[in-house]
This record gives C-alpha cells, sequence and structure tokens, in this order.
C-alpha cells in the first residue's frame, strides 16, 4: 500500500536555525546547573566525612600529632625502641627477655585548655578534676600528685609529661577503652550505677589528655640469678656486666647506626644488628 503520510505537514516540520539557536542556551543552563548541584554535593559528602573523623577519631589523630611533633627535631622520623634479644642458658632456658610495655603522658597543656573552656561555661562540668581522677585511678596514683603536675608552672606549655613508667599492655589496653569510647563518669567512679546514669541522662565523658608511648622493659626470670655473669639493667637503663657489653654505643671507628621509621611508615633496617 502506498504511503500517503504528508511529508510537507507543518506540524512535523525541523525547528528552524533561529529555534534551536534559542534552545541550546537553555539545554546548557540545565546542564550546568546539574554539574553544580553534584559538585555541592560532594562538597557536602566530604564535610560529612571530616566531621565524623573528627567527633569518632578525634582524640586519636590529635594523640599522633603531638607524639609526631616530639620525635626528632625535624619531625620527619622517630627513633625506633630497640627490643634487644634473649640472653639463654644451655639448656635454651632464658634467663633475661625483653617485654614491651608503655609509659603514659599526660598532655598538661591541652588539659589547661580544655580546662579554661570548661569555665567559661554557664555550668562548668570540672573536666580537669574529672580527667585527673579517672587517670588517677586507672594507674592507682595519687590524684594529689596528678594535681600537683597539672598546676606547676613549668608544664603549662607542655604536652609531654611522663607520669607513669613501663605500664602493662594489658593496663595500656585498658586505659585505651577510656581515651578512645565515652563512659559515665559516676559509674565508672562507683557513686552512680549505670541504670541510674541513664535515669538521669548524665553526659557521656572521654578520658582527653591521656596517651601512651612504647618503650622496652628488660627482664629476668628467675630475678637475682647469676648478676655477675649475666649482668643487669635498672629501670633507668644503666646496665652492668655483660648486659652492658651487649648495648651497642656506636664509637667513630665502627659502622652502623641506629634505625629509625620515616613518617611515611616504611621501616629502614639498621645497617648493624647485634
Amino acid at each position: 500500500m502506498p504511503n500517503t503520510t504528508n511529508n510537507t505537514d507543518p506540524s512535523r516540520a525541523r525547528p528552524a536555525a533561529g529555534e534551536a539557536a534559542q534552545a541550546d542556551p537553555k539545554r546548557m543552563r540545565r546542564r550546568m546547573a546539574g554539574i553544580r548541584l553534584g559538585i555541592c554535593a560532594l562538597l557536602f559528602l566530604l564535610l560529612a566525612k571530616i566531621a565524623y573523623i573528627k567527633v569518632a577519631n578525634g582524640s586519636l589523630y590529635e594523640t599522633y600529632a603531638v607524639i609526631q611533633s616530639l620525635n626528632g627535631s625535624s619531625n620527619t622520623e622517630r627513633v625506633i625502641k630497640p627490643v634487644r634479644g634473649e640472653i639463654r642458658d644451655r639448656d635454651n632456658i632464658p634467663i633475661a627477655v625483653s617485654k614491651t610495655v608503655y609509659d603514659i603522658i599526660l598532655d598538661v597543656k591541652q588539659l589547661i585548655a580544655l580546662d579554661d573552656d570548661d569555665k567559661k561555661q554557664k555550668t562548668p562540668s570540672g573536666v580537669k578534676s574529672k580527667i585527673i581522677a579517672v587517670t588517677a585511678k586507672l594507674l592507682d596514683l595519687d590524684p594529689n600528685t596528678l594535681e600537683q603536675i597539672a598546676d606547676d608552672p613549668r608544664n603549662a606549655n607542655s604536652d609531654y609529661v611522663k607520669i607513669a613508667y613501663g605500664v602493662s599492655i594489658e593496663k595500656r589496653n585498658e586505659i585505651k577503652q577510656y581515651t578512645d569510647h565515652n563512659f559515665y563518669y559516676n559509674v565508672f567512679m562507683g557513686i552512680s550505677n549505670q541504670q541510674d546514669a541513664e535515669k538521669n541522662n548524665e553526659k557521656p565523658f572521654i578520658l582527653n589528655c591521656v596517651y601512651d608511648e612504647m618503650n622496652v622493659l628488660r627482664e629476668y626470670p628467675f630475678d637475682t640469678f647469676a648478676p655477675q655473669v649475666i649482668g643487669f639493667t635498672r629501670a633507668n637503663n644503666d646496665s652492668f656486666g655483660l648486659e652492658k657489653s651487649l648495648i651497642p654505643s656506636w664509637p667513630a671507628n665502627r659502622a652502623g647506626s641506629l634505625g629509625h621509621i620515616p613518617r611515611t611508615g616504611t621501616p629502614v633496617p639498621m645497617k648493624r644488628r647485634l
């Protein structure tokens, strides 16, 4: 059947060149509006992610920043804590071993800043006294001693004051539970229980201004066994006997240097190992 459609129908005619030119700017404006909307959405998601990191892990990254600023004058590397080898007898029984421990650091500068901000509030929460009380209970220290450390003018600008040495990994992990997660202060201190805290809408608390630093402790499983032979190392790292001879002094006529870890996290091995 022949096609009887009228191809010359004016309603089906292609738009003139002038009409097409007028439609293109409108289409371009819609596209630009869509691009702007997409960019705004991406920026909003980025800001939301930054806010989440600040709220969830802000104290952790602040701790890393403090440690980074303390290690090395150039702030580009930190010295590796040397883990010395074991000393064993002829029956392969260890008589001198190295144990990983942690030193606990108090950031007095941040503590003072938090206290100043707290005092500006209409109803101060006593954040400074709470941090000192929680820290003292966790480390079995005298709160008055920590109070004196925090109030000492010599520590006012210090973010690195050691308050405990040689803390075990278990105790360090216990402390991190309170530095990384919210808890009820009154429940921790034994003033009230969990139900009362929730009923009274107690504001959750987190332990700030306290962080840890890895260290190495020398231990002797048999206490004073054969100190004349193997020597010993004191808590202040003074060594005697064989223990002292195993510590590298790095004289000028011997090759080697202490190992370091760059801030990128890639270990640089020691040129000389014992």
